[in-house]
C-alpha cells in the first residue's frame, strides 16, 4: 500500500484562541507553514491525505486495550470538540489548506484515530505480502497535528501493533507545552517510530521507506539474550532496525509502562515482525528465526540437524551456571554464603566449559563445519566469560579449543556486527576475586575442622 499522510485534530477546541484551551491553545501556524509543502507532495504523488477529526460524545467504557491512550477521550469537566459546536470544526485556515488536495476525512470518538473508526480499511492492509516472507514491508505513516501527547501518540501505538511503520514529523506536531512536545517524541522514537522533520520527507525518503522492512529488535546493550538474536538476524540476512533501551536509568526504559504495553514482562529482546506479531525470549526468537530450516526433513541431514538443535538447547546450561559470579557486583560480596556460591559457580562453570571443549574435539563450530543456530546461541556467553576476564589460555588447565573457536568466531561478520558497545576493550574482571577466593581455598586443607572450607575459616577467625 501507498505512504500516507494522517493530519490529527487541527480544530477550533485546540488550535483557536477561542476555543477550549483559550490562551493555552496550541499555535496553528507554524504547524501548517510546515505541513503546506508535505501536503503538496503527497497530493502530488497522488498519495493519500487522511484529515482526523474527534467528536467527544461521552467517556469510553469497555475497550479492550491495555493503553488507556487508546481508549481515552477530551470529555469531563471541560468537553473538547463536542459534536456540532464550532469547537468541533477544523480551523478556517486548516480548512483552506484541505480545499488545495484531495483528502479524506475521519471521524473519531476517542484518542486513537484507529479505535472504532474505519481508518485501517482507508488505509488498507500494512503488509503487502505473505506474513512468512522476510523481506515484509510495513506501509509508511506520517503523522502530523495535535496533541502530541494524547491523540497523535495514541494513534501512532495502534498503527505500530497494527503494522504499520510510523513517523512523526516532529515540526508538524503540537502540544499544550515544549516540555509535552519533547517528551512525547522521545517516547515514539524510544519505541513506536521514528520521529524526523519535514524537510527530511521528501520523495526519495519516503519512497524508500515503503521499500524497507519494518521490523524492530528491543535490546539491551551487553545482554546475552539480545546479543544472540543480533548475530542470528545478521547470520540469516535479515534487515531490521534497533532500538536500545538502558536498564541503569530510574526507571529502567523496559519498566516503562510504554514498553511493557509490547512485551509485558519488561524485557529483552523482543522482536517486533512486519506483520505485528511480537517474540520474546532469545530461544524462542533464535527457533523462530531457524523454522525455515528444511534439514530436519531431509533424512540425509536430519542428524546433523539433531545436533545442532541439541546444542542449541545445551547452551542454556552455561549460560545459567555462571550466573552466581555476578553475585561479585552485589553489596553482599563478601559475606560467607555469598562468596560461597561465587566459587561453586566458577567450579560449575569450568566443568561445564570443558564439555564445550570436548565438543570441538571434532568440529570448527560448536555443532559442525559451519556457523550456525548453535553457534548464535553459545558465542555470546563464552564471548561474556571473556569480556569479563576469564583467560581461556590459563584458566585451570586452559582451553585451547574454546580459545581458538573464541578467536574464529569473534572476526565473523555477524559476530562483529552484534558486538555490544563497549566490547572492543575488556571489562571490569570479575575473575580476579575469583581467583583470590579460589587461592585461599588451596591454602588451607577444607576437611581440617567439620564443614566447609569457608565455615572452618569463620570458626578460626
Amino acid at each position: 500500500m501507498p505512504p500516507a499522510l494522517i493530519i490529527i485534530d487541527l480544530q477550533n477546541d485546540f488550535v483557536a484562541p477561542d476555543g477550549v484551551l483559550k490562551k493555552s491553545h496550541i499555535p496553528l501556524e507554524p504547524i501548517l507553514n510546515n505541513l503546506r509543502p508535505i501536503c503538496q507532495l503527497f497530493h502530488d504523488q497522488g498519495w493519500p491525505i487522511i484529515a482526523i477529526r474527534s467528536e467527544y460524545e461521552r467517556a469510553s467504557e469497555d475497550v479492550s486495550d491495555s493503553l488507556s491512550h487508546l481508549s481515552g477521550t477530551h470529555t469531563g469537566k471541560r468537553p473538547f470538540c463536542v459534536p456540532g459546536s464550532e469547537g468541533a470544526n477544523f480551523h478556517p485556515d486548516f480548512e483552506a489548506l484541505l480545499s488545495t488536495v484531495s483528502h479524506r476525512v475521519v471521524i473519531k470518538s476517542q484518542y486513537s484515530a484507529f479505535t472504532n473508526t474505519n481508518l485501517e480499511q482507508i488505509l488498507g492492509p500494512p503488509q503487502p505480502t505473505s506474513p512468512t516472507n522476510a523481506t515484509l514491508l510495513g506501509t509508511p505513516l506520517y503523522f502530523a497535528g495535535v496533541t502530541a501527547n494524547n491523540c497523535v501518540l495514541a494513534s501512532i501505538v495502534s498503527a505500530f501493533r497494527a503494522g504499520y511503520q510510523c513517523f512523526a514529523l516532529s515540526d508538524c506536531l503540537g502540544s499544550t507545552s515544549p516540555n509535552l512536545l519533547t517528551a512525547s517524541l522521545a517516547v515514539i522514537d524510544k519505541y513506536y517510530g521514528t520521529v524526523l522533520s519535514c524537510t527530511s520527507a521528501t520523495v526519495g525518503t519516503i519512497s524508500a521507506a515503503a521499500q524497507t522492512s519494518r521490523r524492530i529488535l528491543y535490546y539491551v546493550n551487553g545482554s546475552i539474550p539480545s546479543w544472540r538474536v543480533m548475530m542470528a538476524l545478521h547470520l540469516k540476512g535479515i534487515s531490521y532496525t534497533r532500538k536500545r533501551l538502558h536498564v541503569m536509568t530510574t526507571p529502567k526504559e523496559t519498566r516503562t509502562a510504554e514498553f511493557l504495553a509490547i512485551n509485558h514482562r519488561g524485557k529483552t529482546p523482543t522482536l517486533v515482525e512486519p506483520d505485528g506479531n511480537i517474540l520474546i525470549e532469545s530461544m524462542a526468537i533464535l527457533e523462530y528465526l531457524h523454522a525455515d530450516d528444511d534439514s530436519r526433513r531431509d533424512p540425509t541431514a536430519r542428524k546433523a540437524w539433531i545436533l545442532e538443535n541439541q546444542r542449541f538447547h545445551e547452551t542454556e546450561n552455561i549460560h545459567n551456571v555462571f550466573e552466581d559470579i555476578e553475585l561479585l557486583y552485589k553489596e553482599s560480596r563478601n559475606e560467607l554464603h555469598t562468596r560461597k556460591r561465587v566459587y561453586d559457580a566458577y567450579v560449575a562453570t569450568t566443568a561445564e566449559l570443558k564439555i564445550w571443549e570436548r565438543y570441538l574435539e571434532h568440529s570448527t563450530f560448536i555443532a559442525g563445519e559451519e556457523f550456525g543456530l548453535a553457534d548464535c546461541a553459545f558465542f555470546p556467553c563464552l564471548a561474556y566469560l571473556v569480556h569479563r576476564g576469564f583467560d581461556l589460555q590459563k584458566e585451570d588447565e586452559g582451553f585451547p579449543r574454546l580459545k581458538a573457536y573464541y578467536d574464529r568466531v569473534d572476526a565473523l561478520p555477524c559476530a562483529k556486527d552484534a558486538r555490544p558497545k563497549g566490547y572492543d576493550k575488556l571489562g571490569k574482571s570479575l575473575f580476579n576475586e575469583v581467583h583470590e577466593i579460589a587461592e585461599e581455598l588451596k591454602e588451607r586443607e577444607v576437611d581440617e575442622l567439620p564443614g566447609s572450607y569457608f565455615e572452618a575459616k569463620m570458626r578460626r577467625a
